[in-house]
């Protein structure tokens, strides 16, 4: 099944935190939602920008464009490093 999204019309996350919930529209109106484990929407996340960055330079044929992030929206933090026994 293909949906060209025209839309985003939510974001949610479900009640038990299982899944992160976009509600798409197409150019007609027709809705349509997608489930994404946390895992996934990671995943979405880490790969996201890089392919961004690729359209744009398609699209508008420079090599130079760049995706730029406001990343103090963002909060990342280091996690301990476990020494293996």
């Amino acid at each position: 099944m293909e949906l060209k999204s025209h839309r985003l019309t939510t974001c949610e996350v479900t009640t038990d935190g299982q899944l992160i919930l976009l509600g798409l529209a197409d150019a007609a109106g027709d809705a349509a939602t997608i489930g994404l484990s946390t895992d996934q929407a990671g995943a979405l996340g880490m790969t996201l920008p890089g392919l961004i960055e690729q359209a744009r330079r398609k699209k508008f044929g420079d090599r130079a464009l760049c995706f730029a992030d406001r990343l103090a929206s963002r909060q990342y933090n280091a996690l301990p490093i476990r020494k293996r026994e």
